[in-house]
């Protein structure tokens, strides 16, 4: 069940390769990368919490959507830099220009394989608003750079659906 809190249909891995390319409105689908970590918060979480989080807030944002509005998830990223958790057992970490390199090419690779023009990366923790913009910042060169249209990266404070900018 790799989907976990996401409902399957709006899972895109679950989705066929013709069933993707056959969406009826790829400059209005909505692609969102739930993002967390695997790090402390206190003796009584398991250290997934970020992650498991992330997930479930966007799975059960995707459930409520009417079905007519083109929105998928995909798996969720459960590595962050968590470098000020380091001393704590059970912390795993990833440096800064690692996940921003994962992120930017995932995005890329949705933009490039889908055509999906609107990009939502949804971090949980809020300390982390410096990597959305520059994740964000990324994208859009990319987009630029590229002759179709631009992708959107669309910022979102952790736990809100509240844009930051766009």
């Amino acid at each position: 069940m790799l989907h976990g809190y996401c409902p399957p249909h709006r899972f895109l891995p679950y989705l066929s390769w013709s069933e993707i390319d056959a969406l009826p409105d790829k400059s209005n689908t909505v692609i969102v990368l739930p993002a967390g970590s695997i790090e402390q918060h206190g003796p009584h979480l398991p250290c997934l919490v970020d992650s498991i989080i992330a997930a479930g807030v966007i799975g059960h944002a995707l459930a409520r959507l009417p079905a007519a509005v083109p929105a998928f998830a995909l798996p969720p990223i459960t590595y962050g830099k968590s470098d000020e958790h380091l001393h704590f057992p059970g912390t795993m970490t990833i440096e800064g220009p690692t996940l921003l390199a994962t992120v930017t090419e995932i995005g890329e690779s949705v933009y490039r394989a889908h055509q999906v023009f609107k990009w939502v990366f949804q971090r949980r923790a809020t300390n982390k608003r410096s990597f959305l913009h520059s994740c964000s910042g990324r994208l859009s060169a990319c987009a630029r750079s590229s002759s179709s249209n631009s992708v959107r990266a669309i910022r979102l404070q952790a736990a809100s659906s509240r844009p930051l900018s766009e």
